[in-house]
C-alpha cells in the first residue's frame, strides 16, 4: 500500500546531521557489493524474493527480541490466529475455530487438521499445549512468561482439542497469541540446540540455507496449508546492520524489500515510480528506560527530571518526521479503544533542574544512554534528547550499538537503554515491560498498584470500565514510571515497485506470504 507523506511544518535533521553529536556508534562503510557479495547469492534469480534485515538475535518463538528475528520467524513459523491483510482482520490460523465460556475464563481452541511441520510430523493439540507452556517459561527468558502468567491449565481433550483454563477472566485472551513469540513449535523438536540454526515450523518457507548473521535462503513449503501461498517460490534474506547500506543496495537493485525505512528517506523516496512506501499507524515507541533499581534513577525525583527536558512535539518532529502521534511516557497509544487521554507534558528545564537539587544532585547528573544504532528512529531520539538535556544539567553519553549486540550485551543489563517496541496489545506489553519482576522489565520497576490496575483493566470487558483502570495506569507511568516515551510513530517499510502482496503490519509479524516480485 503506498501511501503520501506531508512535509512536516518545522525543519527536520538528516539522520547524517544527528550522527555529528556526541556519540559512540560504529558505521559500516563498505560498499554495496562488497555487503551484497555473500557466496553464490543470486543477484536476480526468476522468482526469488530479495529481503533485507537488520541482523537477527535469536530464531527460536518465546526467544525472539529483535526486528530481523521476528520477521525471520513470520516466514518459517505459524500463529493460531493472525491479523489478515492490509486492514488487519483477525482470522484464525493453525486454530480453525474457538471458543469461550460467559466468564471469559475457559477457552477451547480447535487445531487445524492436515498441517505439517517442516521436519515431516503432523501438527496436533499436544504441540499447541507445548508451545503455550514452553512459552510461559520464565527460564528461558520468554516476555509470555507474563502474559500467559494468568492460565491455570491447558491440556489436549484430544488430537486437535485444547482447553485452557484462567485464573481470571480475559475478554482479549485470544488477542495475546498474535505476538511475534506465540508462534506454534512442534514437541518432538529439540528447539534448545536446533532452534537457532536449523528451525522447523509450520510457516510457507522452509529453510534450506542460513548462515548466521550474513544470509538465509528459504524455499516455497510446498505443503502449507493455505491453498495458492506463498506466491514466491523462494525468498533470500540478507542480514545488513546499516540502514544506508540498506537504502543503497534497494535503489541499486539488489533487494527488493526493505523492512525498516529510514525517516529521512521519505522526500527522497516519495516520488520514485521505481519504489513504494509502505506505511501503517502504529504504537510503536521508542522508550529511554532507566533502572530503578539503581541510584539515581531509584529516587522517583530523578526519573521525573529526566521526563521534564524533554519537548515531545519537537522530537516527533524531527526524529521520526512528524509521522506519529506525541506520547506522554505511558506506553498506551492512543489508538486503542480504552486510551485514556492525558494532559500533555510540557517541557520545563527550571523545574527539573529543581528536582535533580531536591535529590542531592545541584551540579546535575551524568548518564550513558545505550541505544539501537540501525532502528529508526531509535538513535535520532536519543541524540536529540542529549541536546534538550544538557539544558538541566545532565549530560548524556550515547552508546549507540546495532540490534544484534543490544541485545546480546545490553538489554535487560545496563542503567539506561533505548530501542524499538511494537505492540497489538499496550496490556501485554505493559504486562512485560513494567510490571513487578516481568521478563522484560528492564527498568526493574515494581509498583503494586500498578500491578492490581493491569489485572483488572486486562479482565475488565466493559470499555468504559476499562478506560477509567487505564487512565490511573497511564497516570502512574507518566508521573514516576521507569521510561520516558516521547511519541509514537508509524510502522514503515519500503519495497520496489515490482513487488506486489507485501503486507506491512504494527507488530513485526509481517506477511511475506503474499509478495511476489513481478519483474
Amino acid at each position: 500500500m503506498t501511501r503520501n507523506f506531508r512535509t512536516p511544518a518545522t525543519p527536520r535533521l538528516s539522520r547524517r546531521a544527528f550522527l555529528g553529536g556526541t556519540v559512540a556508534v560504529p558505521f559500516v562503510a563498505a560498499g554495496v557489493a562488497g555487503v551484497l557479495s555473500a557466496p553464490a547469492l543470486a543477484q536476480d534469480a526468476a522468482g526469488t524474493l530479495r529481503v533485507l534485515l537488520a541482523p537477527e538475535a535469536r530464531l527460536v518463538p518465546g526467544q525472539l527480541r529483535a526486528g530481523g528475528s521476528a520477521n525471520v520467524a513470520s516466514m518459517i513459523y505459524d500463529w493460531l490466529f493472525r491479523l489478515e491483510g492490509n486492514e488487519q482482520t483477525f482470522v484464525h490460523s493453525l486454530a480453525e475455530s474457538s471458543s469461550h465460556s460467559d466468564d471469559y475464563k475457559s477457552w477451547t481452541i480447535v487445531v487445524r487438521k492436515g498441517v505439517s511441520f517442516h521436519h515431516g510430523t503432523e501438527l496436533t493439540a499436544k504441540d499447541v499445549v507445548f508451545s503455550i507452556e514452553r512459552h510461559g517459561r520464565k527460564e528461558i527468558g520468554s516476555p509470555l512468561a507474563n502474559i500467559f502468567a494468568h492460565i491455570e491449565s491447558v491440556t489436549a481433550a484430544d488430537d486437535h482439542t485444547v482447553e485452557v483454563a484462567l485464573s481470571r477472566p480475559d475478554p482479549d485472551f485470544l488477542l495475546k497469541f498474535l505476538d511475534k513469540n506465540a508462534a506454534i513449535i512442534a514437541h518432538d523438536y529439540d528447539y534448545d540446540n536446533l532452534g537457532d540454526s536449523n528451525p522447523s515450523g509450520t510457516g510457507a518457507f522452509k529453510v534450506d540455507e542460513y548462515v548466521p548473521s550474513q544470509y538465509m535462503r528459504l524455499s516455497k513449503n510446498p505443503d502449507y496449508f493455505v491453498e495458492g501461498l506463498p506466491k514466491s517460490d523462494r525468498i533470500e534474506i540478507r542480514f545488513v546492520s546499516d540502514v544506508q547500506t540498506q537504502m543503497l543496495s534497494l535503489e541499486a537493485g539488489q533487494a527488493d524489500i526493505v523492512r525498516s525505512l529510514p525517516f529521512d528517506f521519505f522526500e527522497r523516496y516519495k516520488d520514485r515510480e521505481d519504489l513504494t512506501i509502505h506505511q501503517v499507524k502504529s504504537a510503536y515507541l521508542t522508550p529511554i528506560t532507566m533502572r530503578c533499581d539503581q541510584p539515581p534513577f531509584d529516587d522517583v525525583r530523578v526519573r521525573k527530571a529526566m521526563k521534564l527536558v524533554v519537548d515531545r512535539q519537537k522530537m516527533l518532529e524531527q526524529a521520526a518526521f512528524g509521522l506519529g502521534v506525541v506520547a506522554n511516557d505511558d506506553y498506551v497509544w492512543s489508538g486503542f479503544p480504552w486510551h485514556s487521554p492525558q494532559e500533555t507534558k510540557q517541557r520545563n528545564v527550571e523545574e527539573a533542574r529543581r528536582l535533580l537539587a531536591e535529590a542531592g544532585h545541584p551540579n546535575g547528573i551524568s548518564v550513558e544512554i545505550v541505544c539501537e544504532s540501525n532502528r529508526p528512529p531509535v538513535l535520532e531520539t536519543v541524540l536529540m534528547y542529549q541536546q534538550m538535556a544538557k539544558e538541566a544539567g545532565i549530560d548524556v553519553k550515547v552508546n549507540a550499538v546495532t540490534t544484534d549486540i543490544y541485545y546480546a550485551r545490553y538489554f535487560m543489563n545496563a542503567p539506561v537503554t533505548c530501542e524499538s517496541w511494537g505492540h497489538r496489545d499496550a496490556l501485554d506489553l505493559l504486562a512485560v515491560s513494567v510490571k513487578t519482576g516481568a521478563a522484560w522489565n528492564a527498568g526493574r520497576y515494581s509498583n503494586a498498584r500498578v500491578d492490581e490496575l493491569l489485572d483488572l483493566t486486562s479482565a475488565e470487558g466493559d470499555l468504559e470500565k476499562r478506560r477509567a483502570l487505564a487512565g490511573e495506569l497511564q497516570q502512574i507511568l507518566s508521573e514516576e514510571g521507569p521510561a520516558i516515551v516521547p511519541f509514537f510513530h508509524d510502522s514503515l517499510a519500503v519495497s520496489r515497485a515490482a513487488v506486489d502482496g507485501f503486507v506491512l503490519t504494527e507488530n513485526w509479524i509481517n506477511d511475506y506470504r503474499y509478495a511476489v516480485r513481478t519483474a
